[in-house]
């Protein structure tokens, strides 16, 4: 079994080799997907990260949760692992924040109970653990708030054999790649 070190750093470099019409094609299935889901059909708000380093692209997510009258929360970093949601009305009101990521004005905080949370990762098993950035800010966030409903979005290679999760790791209520859904 890999370290979660190893795999990050494999998976992490995969997904940098990919071309920007791999990323495209792929987000593409992935988001066919998510859009067929009930949860994602019935949820009034929607948490959601801006895509980043060949990462499934989010934009449309937003676009058309936007155009569905959903609440749309993007996330704002802060020190130590900290992590809000703020709204956000037009992908064009993000910023570059603290690592660079597209971030909403931090304005309004969307509540999160009873939300639809989009997560990223470099990988996921099939037991629905993931391997995030190391941060551990989703983590927090989703412990924080225990009733989200949790999807992660990943490309079908980012599903690794089983890796030993850490004990503040979350896992994910289901995952999207862009061949198949795993419940």
């Amino acid at each position: 079994m890999f370290s979660k070190d190893k795999i990050r750093e494999q998976m992490q470099a995969q997904r940098r080799q990919m071309s920007s019409e791999m990323v495209k094609k792929a987000s593409v299935s992935c988001i066919s997907q998510l859009f067929t889901l009930n949860e994602y059909q019935e949820a009034k708000t929607i948490l959601v990260y801006a895509s980043t380093r060949n990462e499934v692209d989010t934009r449309p997510i937003v676009e058309d949760a936007l155009a569905h009258n959903k609440v749309v929360g993007m996330p704002v970093s802060y020190q130590e692992g900290a992590m809000e949601f703020y709204s956000v009305f037009d992908w064009s009101d993000l910023k570059p924040g603290r690592f660079g990521i597209l971030e909403p004005p931090a304005d309004i905080l969307v509540e999160a109970e009873d939300a639809l949370i989009l997560v990223p990762a470099v990988a996921y098993d099939r037991r629905k653990n993931r391997i995030g950035h190391g941060g551990g800010y989703y983590d927090r966030y989703m412990q924080r708030h225990p009733d989200l409903y949790k999807i992660g979005l990943a490309y079908e290679y980012q599903i690794v054999d089983a890796f030993e999760p850490e004990e503040y790791d979350e896992p994910v209520d289901l995952i999207v790649t862009d061949t198949q859904i795993i419940i």
